[in-house]
């Protein structure tokens, strides 16, 4: 009955216990958002592992700043931040720096983290199209820096407004906005690149094979036997 009465109160009222020592009440919080705050490490980090570090790091952050924790904030987005910041702290210490290039293909499947958003926030059935454009978007938002698209997700995918993060990752609206910004550029730079191959592939499609295939065309091609050579080209 008791857990039923803590399901039933708002995040605010459960906030305010916990920040009085009631570890119900924190547990509650925990189970309430723990599966969208996950999705959001997950996809941070690309590694369930390490997701599973950051969350256990976070939420133990999360009950000892509680006390501390400024009421007018709000509480989703504060639990958030703290998961942010683990995540990113974690991640540019780790191999998935991208400011270099991309991570390891071998460690890294973007399209894992460009599906639709199975947490708290999806609702409904997606039109398939729309669909398909916000997935090849998601992939390449994934190839950003922990930094920028850990930003997009908070707003985006967890449907947090800009005020609310500047509010509880301790960012001016100004300074906010401009991350934004440069985030979705780099998003729409990327996505004009894959455009622009696109029409050149349309162009002259046998042009492009053929000169993908003298990029990959072992230096003895001609001395192989046919067999090898039909194998190599198909």
């Amino acid at each position: 009955m008791q857990s039923e009465a803590y399901g039933s109160r708002s995040d605010t009222e459960l906030a305010a216990r916990t920040a009085a020592g009631d570890e119900q009440a924190f547990a509650a919080l925990y189970g309430r958002h723990f599966d969208g705050i996950y999705d959001f490490v997950l996809r941070t980090v690309k590694d369930p592992e390490l997701a599973a570090d950051v969350i256990g790091q976070a939420f133990a952050k999360a009950w000892d700043r509680s006390r501390k924790r400024n009421g007018r904030h709000n509480v989703k987005a504060w639990l958030y931040a703290i998961a942010r910041e683990r995540a990113v702290r974690v991640r540019s210490r780790g191999p998935f720096v991208v400011d270099s290039g991309d991570p390891p293909a071998d460690r890294v499947d973007w399209h894992t983290f460009a599906q639709a958003d199975s947490s708290e926030g999806a609702v409904g059935e997606p039109d398939p199209i729309d669909a398909e454009a916000a997935a090849l978007v998601w992939e390449f938002a994934a190839r950003l820096s922990p930094q920028q698209y850990s930003l997009l997700d908070l707003h985006l995918r967890r449907g947090l407004r800009v005020d609310e993060l500047a509010q509880a990752l301790g960012f001016t609206m100004a300074m906010l906005q401009r991350r934004f910004a440069s985030s979705i550029y780099a998003v729409r730079r990327t996505l004009e690149r894959m455009q622009a191959k696109r029409e050149k592939i349309l162009a002259d499609p046998e042009a492009y094979r053929q000169a993908q295939l003298k990029h990959r065309l072992p230096d003895d091609f001609d001395d192989l036997p046919e067999e090898e050579q039909e194998e190599i080209l198909a």
